[in-house]
């Protein structure tokens, strides 16, 4: 207990260094995250239960990984778009084209709701359809604001057990992955607020699936 209560200070401050050399190489020679996104294939197929599935439509994009999921039930067409942004840069251009504390007369009204297990998301009304959005991000709760997805990257990716793999170059200390998620369905003759409900219904069975996908 003693040779721990002098050794602890000099302890702390090597992790201290530690964190802060990554951070200084992940500024300097950051990791090539394109081969991240070449290597990674989305499924097609994803079974989403109390929904029949209809079919699976990859995007071609040679900076982008994106798939088109068409579900159906009782009549109601569900269309989820998952698009793997790898990124910091692209991430934050996508939190600012879709944040919802931005308003603007052309801009759709946006709500934000926070789930205490899986994190925030927004819905929306864009001409005939309901939108819930959110970034599925690793080691964390998922955000749709540019804040949330920021803080988690200091709260929750910067571990001592990642200073390792991010000195040899192995991966980056702040893990600026995101699955990109667009759940929508036809208004028809039902309230937003219905409407809101089905996708949220759907958002947390959806969630579950992904989080696996980024080890």
């Amino acid at each position: 207990m003693i040779f721990w209560k002098q050794a602890r200070p000099y302890f702390l401050a090597c992790s201290f260094l530690g964190i802060l050399l990554v951070l200084l190489k992940s500024i300097v020679a950051p990791v090539k995250e394109q081969p991240i996104l070449a290597s990674f294939t989305f499924p097609s197929k994803i079974d989403l239960s109390g929904w029949q599935f209809q079919s699976s439509e990859p995007v071609t994009d040679k900076d982008t990984k994106r798939i088109i999921y068409q579900y159906t039930r009782n009549q109601i067409n569900l269309k989820i778009e998952m698009n793997y942004v790898v990124t910091l840069m692209d991430n934050e251009s996508l939190f600012h084209q879709y944040n919802p504390k931005i308003f603007a007369p052309d801009k759709p009204r946006t709500i934000i709701r926070q789930n205490d297990k899986i994190g925030a998301y927004s819905l929306s009304v864009q001409e005939d359809r309901v939108y819930l959005r959110s970034c599925i991000n690793p080691n964390s709760p998922s955000a749709i604001t540019y804040e949330q997805f920021i803080r988690s990257r200091y709260t929750s990716d910067i571990q001592l057990h990642r200073l390792l793999p991010a000195l040899l170059g192995q991966e980056s200390l702040r893990d600026s992955r995101c699955f990109w998620t667009h759940l929508s369905i036809p208004i028809q003759n039902s309230s937003p607020e219905s409407t809101y409900q089905i996708l949220e219904n759907v958002w947390f069975s959806w969630y579950q699936y992904w989080p696996s996908l980024f080890n």
